[in-house]
């Protein structure tokens, strides 16, 4: 087939067609109706991209695929090329593009973050490999405020379910139509067969899918959409075929998050937020427990009780920040074991023998990336948009009042014992749409005390 597409004739052919096709889109662009539509369908479209689907033609638009070591020359342009024909057919939304940096510097935590991971990647043993792809998160990170400055709540919350339902229909289709790709089995006993969808791993499609529940369901209670009834059962299906103790107590947590934050809607704002912050601890706590130890749940789902080892390389994970604990090894400077011998990781592994590609947990992740100055100033950023987040849900009479809310806490648990964080991924993405959001209005918001 590639050798057929790749023949001249046939190549001339296929470009010329582009080209035409090209220039009918651009026209149809010039109606304001179409252009809008234009515009959601591109943010639809990047929004899944990020979510790492496995299926072409998705798998080839990555952004961190740019940054890759194997990316050729003309794949790079032929990339670029594709995103540059979405920005053209979109152009109102990238209006102004460059603006979207002061809007980014609106959470100075956050940009400081950024510019660390340049000087951090400057200080890398590969600083080229570590600097594409801090390019590549800046630029992303560039394009969520892009589009926080640009929509309300209301489009927001819209364009995260929008996505988890189109994840949703794709993946069964990917499992039913493409069981190679959307179905794994386990190569080790029980061998389990566990669904994938158009997720890369059964985990990354159950935590997925308890996020599309639970955006779907507080939409639910304001709208009583039939079409969230289906999107539900349809996510909750596909959960179920994940086999995922982690994504089914990710799914309880969220859930009783939002459950609690809307019986506690008519307290006073200063219990509210005693109770909230006591929900997000137990919350994060009684995780990181489930995620650890108990052998009771895990057992039923095949797994012991560390996780294939995270907890025995976790301390190796520190000894190593400890070695460059202010900057850090850079932007994917650290888990490279393309370097044989040379991997600055190459000495970390569980007492089975496991090789962890990455550390398995966010957090620690991002200190070896970018030092512990790295870490806290993301900690800091998150603690002040937590409190944002609140008052909003506390002025805020929408359905979308507690999106920043369950953002953050599904950031926080999805990093526990997965690496997600700083990652050309949807859950960045969307922790820098809230944070920018919500210190858009922080000139016009009341302050905490008087809230309180």
């Amino acid at each position: 087939m590639r050798n057929l597409i790749l023949n001249p004739p046939i190549l001339i052919i296929l470009i010329g067609i582009f080209i035409v096709y090209f220039f009918l889109l651009l026209r149809l662009a010039r109606i304001e109706k179409i252009a809008v539509i234009f515009e959601k369908v591109t943010i639809v479209l990047f929004l899944l991209v990020l979510v790492n689907p496995t299926i072409p033609p998705l798998v080839y638009l990555q952004p961190d695929a740019l940054a890759g070591r194997d990316k050729s020359f003309i794949s790079a342009i032929v990339q670029l090329a594709i995103y540059g024909f979405f920005i053209v057919l979109s152009k109102p939304l990238f209006r102004d593009f460059s603006q979207s940096l002061f809007y980014l510097f609106k959470d100075p935590f956050l940009a400081a973050l950024l510019l660390i991971s340049f000087l951090s990647s400057l200080l890398s043993e590969t600083p080229l490999v570590s600097l594409r792809f801090a390019t590549v998160q800046f630029f992303i990170s560039l394009f969520a405020a892009q589009i926080a400055r640009k929509n309300d709540w209301d489009a927001l919350g819209k364009y995260a379910r929008w996505m988890c339902f189109v994840a949703a229909i794709l993946s069964i289709f990917t499992a039913l139509a493409m069981p190679s790709k959307g179905i794994g089995i386990e190569d080790t006993p029980p061998f389990a067969v566990r669904w994938v969808g158009i997720f890369p791993f059964p985990i990354k499609l159950g935590t997925g899918m308890a996020f599309s529940i639970t955006l779907w369901l507080n939409y639910y209670l304001y709208e009583k959409s039939l079409l969230s009834i289906g999107v539900i059962a349809l996510s909750f299906f596909l959960l179920v075929k994940a086999v995922s103790a982690q994504a089914f107590f990710t799914l309880i947590v969220l859930l009783g998050f939002l459950f609690v934050l809307n019986f506690i809607k008519k307290f006073h704002p200063k219990q509210s937020l005693l109770i909230v912050m006591l929900l997000i601890f137990v919350s994060v706590f009684g995780y990181i427990v489930v995620t650890t130890n108990l052998e009771a749940i895990f057992g039923v789902f095949g797994k012991d009780t560390t996780l294939t080892g995270r907890t025995e390389f976790w301390p190796q994970m520190l000894d190593a920040i400890a070695k460059r604990p202010i900057l850090g090894y850079g932007v994917q400077g650290f888990w490279q074991s393309w370097r044989g011998d040379e991997n600055p990781a190459g000495h970390i592994r569980a007492v089975r023998g496991f090789i962890p590609p990455n550390g398995h947990n966010g957090f620690l992740d991002l200190a070896l990336e970018t030092g512990y100055l790295g870490l806290a100033l993301f900690l800091v950023s998150m603690m002040l948009n937590l409190v944002l987040a609140f008052k909003f849900w506390v002025r805020s009479k929408s359905a979308e009042s507690v999106f920043p809310l369950l953002i953050i806490l599904y950031v926080i648990m999805s990093n526990v014992s997965e690496t997600q964080l700083f990652l050309a991924n949807y859950i960045w993405f969307f922790y820098v749409i809230i944070a920018v959001r919500l210190n858009l209005g922080m000139v016009k918001q009341p302050s905490l005390s008087a809230i309180l």
